[in-house]
């Protein structure tokens, strides 16, 4: 057996986390942000807070508030549409697995619009690299 594992990512952790990422590089300049058709991302202010830390960092967004609970094929190719028609070239996901998942194929979709729905995640049959991705957290589900 044999494998490769290479993931540069940066983890950003604990109280007050959320409020640095306008410190951060971000990985473009308009973000599509990705979260729940329900209430939460706003009830619990992480939605509104990093829409203040975007502005904070001179970074554009659209909102995508779509994702119901185990979100479908049809929802997550409408999100990759919105990033496209809207010039998006980085996703942020907030809330929970939903959400989360939903915005990683987001970012398959948007960049391989005419990429079979299993062939998004290969990078032997993928056209395009995925759009960048952060993921916000909001549950512990996901952590």
């Amino acid at each position: 057996m044999s494998y490769q594992f290479y993931a540069p990512t940066r983890v950003l952790f604990g109280a007050g986390s959320l409020g640095k990422l306008h410190e951060q590089k971000l990985p473009g300049k308009k973000a599509l942000l990705v979260v729940s058709n329900g209430k939460s991302a706003a009830a619990n202010g992480s939605l509104a807070k990093t829409q203040e830390e975007l502005s904070k960092a001179g970074c554009e967004f659209v909102l995508f508030n779509k994702i119901n609970a185990n979100p479908v094929k049809s929802v997550v190719e409408e999100g990759a549409r919105a990033a496209r028609e809207n010039g998006c070239d980085f996703i942020i996901a907030i809330g929970g697995g939903s959400s989360l998942d939903a915005g990683k194929a987001i970012a398959g979709y948007a960049a391989n619009p005419d990429c079979a729905p299993d062939d998004i995640f290969d990078d032997e049959k993928r056209t395009n690299d995925c759009l960048p991705i952060a993921a916000i957290p909001t549950t512990s589900g996901t952590g």
